[in-house]
């Protein structure tokens, strides 16, 4: 057996142990909740960046139901020209991202997070969005706004998810802060947070297509460089996980 193939096959089982990680641990060593060590913040602070005002009441944008939503879903991955609103956005983080409830060391949103923790936070990259420039935005959880962070080399960061913008006017991406779900359950933490990046992309495609937008997850991606071009340490924050928004052809 080849080196390349024997690494290989270990990456694989270690990768599938944190699919089913082994719960009594957690009563033979305490995680750091259980030692009195103080608790992760439950999202970013303000950055002091210009801070966009998305729409909060954007129930009004669309009737479609439930059901509807479900069984006409699926992944679009050519979009037209046509750019998205700023009530379109409010909507789409106001379904996939809004935090509603929160004290020091715990929060609700609109999707399910391991004990509360809440690991992720979203941003996103505008490419063509009405009356907004071209850039990363991080969204604040608590107020419902966007905060912008910085322009960045759109032809850069497409190269770095292997050209999937693909006309899309949105990228929305989520970033994992391991060391929020750790705090509280140590190892079994991982396979959480990645559960908890597929709760909140599926609210982004009932969002989307509730309002006949289209949506398309993406899971490949250069790590290392799109952490490096969105300013991660790619350690203690990286992403995650991404999905394209756009109207569709």
């Amino acid at each position: 057996m080849n080196k390349t193939k024997h690494n290989m096959e270990e990456v694989i089982q270690n990768n599938r142990e944190s699919l089913r990680p082994n719960w009594t641990i957690l009563k033979e060593i305490l995680p750091d909740n259980k030692q009195g060590k103080p608790n992760p913040q439950i999202f970013k602070p303000y950055a002091n960046g210009t801070i966009i005002e998305l729409e909060q009441n954007v129930s009004y944008l669309s009737d479609k139901t439930l059901q509807q939503c479900i069984q006409s879903r699926k992944s679009i991955r050519q979009y037209s020209e046509k750019p998205i609103t700023i009530a379109e956005l409010s909507y789409l983080f106001f379904q996939s991202a809004k935090i509603h409830e929160f004290t020091d060391n715990w929060s609700k949103c609109v999707f399910p997070t391991p004990g509360a923790t809440h690991s992720l936070e979203a941003y996103v990259v505008v490419t063509n969005v009405e009356n907004l420039e071209n850039g990363l935005y991080r969204y604040l959880p608590e107020q419902g706004n966007l905060e912008y962070i910085k322009p960045i080399d759109l032809e850069e960061f497409n190269r770095s998810i292997h050209r999937q913008l693909r006309g899309s006017g949105a990228t929305f991406l989520w970033t994992a802060i391991p060391y929020r779900t750790e705090y509280k359950y140590l190892h079994t933490a991982h396979k959480m947070i990645a559960m908890e990046a597929g709760h909140a992309c599926q609210n982004l495609y009932l969002a989307s297509e509730a309002l006949t937008l289209g949506c398309c997850a993406i899971g490949s991606y250069q790590q290392s460089t799109i952490d490096q071009l969105l300013g991660f340490d790619g350690e203690d924050e990286f992403v995650i996980y991404l999905a394209t928004v756009g109207h569709k052809q």
